[in-house]
């Protein structure tokens, strides 16, 4: 029996009773020989009051513990489900990042690429300025396996595919790095190149500028050349080892090179057969020397340039008249002096 309740209530009753069949007459006809056990059950009883209606749901509990169990899953499910979902948002927004992250260094190598490009370029025109300066040098010239400096391969070529995935981007920017470092290598035998070019070249212009190359006595005339000659006291063959230049008394003599006054001889004795004498060390083994002069006009320790004035014809010493003789040395030995005189 349930008792009426105002409102809609609802209600649970746990019924643990045991099953038992009674005829109408209160006979007990068709006892069993033994009474049948039920299940506990749970049972959820809905009052009703505006229809003033029962509904009663009966639930065993093995079904309440699988309903319970089935909720759990779906909710343990659904969590997974999410979790899932979260991982998957993030791996695609990490991988959206990386992408345009992969983009951008594409398009910087692109640019690496053609920079590459350019600076082949001028290292190509590097080489060849090198190879006509050592021409000029007279130096050997940088084989192509020197310059390449056993680096090997050559620069990506122009409007390549921008590589995409990191592989390619990888390969990509391992081949400008190893380009790089190879300019770089070139740039410094270049240098070294330039340098080696600089120090002959200055080293030439040295010897040069300090080789005797021009008369000096422009507008004198050779009378008596480099060799045997007769002498002209002794008329007996003797060795000339210079050469003579016929000039007016205070003609100028010019220094045909550059050098250091090594003698300024003004005062002579009777046996020194030059008169006054300078003798001019140009370097490289080279010496100058003039005799008979009439003026000296530089000093032992001066330094002097091809065209300096260092003195005037005369007829000091053992002289026949109004002369330069002139003589060149190299190492101690005496050379022809027209060997030396290029103008």
């Amino acid at each position: 029996n349930f008792q009426k309740v105002s409102g809609s209530e609802f209600g649970i009753l746990k019924s643990c009773q045991k099953a038992t069949e009674f005829d109408l007459t209160g006979t007990n006809e068709g006892k069993s020989s033994a009474a049948m056990e039920t299940k506990p059950t749970i049972k959820f009883i809905h009052f009703d009051r505006q229809n003033e209606t029962i509904r009663v749901v009966e639930l065993s509990i093995g079904k309440l513990l699988l309903v319970a169990a089935t909720a759990i899953l779906v909710v343990v499910l659904f969590a997974n489900l999410v979790s899932a979902l979260v991982i998957k948002y993030k791996e695609n927004s990490r991988l959206a990042v990386l992408q345009t992250e992969n983009q951008a260094l594409a398009e910087q190598l692109q640019v690496m690429n053609a920079t590459a490009q350019a600076i082949q370029a001028k290292i190509e025109e590097i080489k060849r300025d090198d190879a006509q300066l050592r021409t000029y040098a007279d130096l050997p010239q940088i084989d192509e396996d020197t310059w390449d400096m056993g680096t090997g391969g050559h620069v990506v070529q122009p409007a390549v595919i921008m590589p995409t995935g990191a592989g390619e981007l990888s390969e990509a920017s391992l081949k400008i790095e190893t380009q790089l470092d190879k300019f770089y290598e070139q740039l410094g035998l270049a240098v070294e190149s330039f340098r080696q070019v600089y120090l002959k070249i200055e080293n030439d212009y040295d010897i040069r500028t300090h080789t005797p190359s021009i008369r000096p006595v422009p507008d004198g005339m050779i009378t008596s050349r480099f060799g045997v000659r007769a002498d002209p006291f002794t008329l007996k063959n003797k060795t000339h080892h210079g050469i003579d230049i016929l000039a007016n008394p205070g003609t100028s003599v010019l220094a045909p090179a550059g050098g250091v006054v090594e003698v300024a001889r003004r005062n002579y004795k009777p046996r020194d057969s030059l008169g006054k004498v300078i003798i001019i060390n140009h370097g490289n083994g080279l010496k100058t020397r003039y005799g008979h002069l009439s003026k000296i006009h530089v000093k032992r320790g001066q330094k002097v340039q091809r065209f300096d004035v260092i003195g005037e014809v005369g007829n000091t010493g053992r002289s026949t008249g109004p002369h330069l003789h002139y003589e060149v040395l190299r190492n101690g030995h005496f050379q022809n002096p027209l060997a030396y005189i290029f103008d």
